[in-house]
Formats: structure tokens, sequence, C-alpha cells
């Protein structure tokens, strides 16, 4: 009895003064970073989310965002960003230099202000800054545009972002 009392006390003390919340997470293997194709850098998971990071122009986007709504269908968000994107893990203590024009998040920390997606959702994070250009982007009709700092942005079809 005396070594669960010990063990309980031990463990109280230990979690008591930390912040963070731990969960499994790691970064993706060099074959899982080809398997989603030549474009991809970087990749990392915590639990059942993945995201991965790409580099490429407008047309190569272009493909691979068609390709993954023909997948998907209407379960695609995109979110157009200014500036430019960073491939990196949120555990990084600094930067890795390496820049990313896209990335693709799976599962539960597909998020959008906050809210959490369908974990079925796939979310594509778009940066505009030098090799891929807003007027040589052609967002799929059945994928949800949203932009996170250019009010008035208009998706595929016409309508303003939300």
């Amino acid at each position: 009895m005396n070594r669960i009392a010990i063990f309980a006390a031990a463990l109280l003390l230990a979690t008591r003064g930390s912040q963070e919340a731990f969960g499994l997470g790691g970064e993706h293997p060099r074959q899982m970073l080809e398997s989603q194709g030549a474009s991809c850098v970087h990749g990392y998971f915590i639990n059942e989310s993945d995201v991965f990071y790409h580099t490429g122009n407008a047309d190569e986007f272009n493909k691979f965002a068609a390709e993954l709504v023909k997948r998907h269908g209407h379960k695609v968000q995109i979110v157009v960003h200014s500036g430019a994107g960073r491939a990196k893990s949120p555990w990084d203590k600094t930067d890795r230099e390496r820049p990313a024009d896209w990335s693709v998040t799976t599962g539960p920390a597909a998020r959008v202000f906050g809210e959490r997606l369908d974990p079925r959702r796939v979310r594509i994070d778009l940066w505009l800054h030098g090799r891929v250009k807003k007027e040589e982007v052609k967002f799929p009709p059945d994928a949800e545009v949203i932009s996170m700092d250019r009010p008035g942005f208009a998706n595929a079809t016409g309508a303003p972002a939300k």
C-alpha cells in the first residue's frame, strides 16, 4: 500500500508543474514523404493527424489540389494565406529554413479559425508569396476556399470567401 501511495504522490508532483499536453508524435520518414509525391519536403504526425509540406509552382499546386478534391470531394478545404510558408514541426526550436508553398493536414488537427473540422476532412494551406501567384491558381470547384488574411478573396465559383 505504501508503494502505491508513494507512486501516486510522485506522479502527482511530476505532472503538477507541467502545462503541456502530451501525445504520440514524430517526423515522417523519407519513404512516407516520397509516397506523398516529389513536391513533399517535410511531414510529421501527432496522434492520428498528419501534416505534409510541399513546394512547387501554381501549375503543380493546381494539379495536386485537383487530384485531392477528386479523391475526397467536398471534404477538401483550402485556406489561403499571404506571405511565405515554412515547413516545420510544432516542436522545432529553430527554423528549418525550408520554404513551403502548401501543406496538407488530415485528421482531427485540421482546424480553421480554431474550430475542429470533420476528421475525414482534408485541409490544404496555400501560401501566396513567390512561386504560387494568386492569378495562376485554379481552385477546384468542389473545394471550400477560405482566406485567412484577405477579406473578400473569392473562391473558384466567384463567391466571396467566408
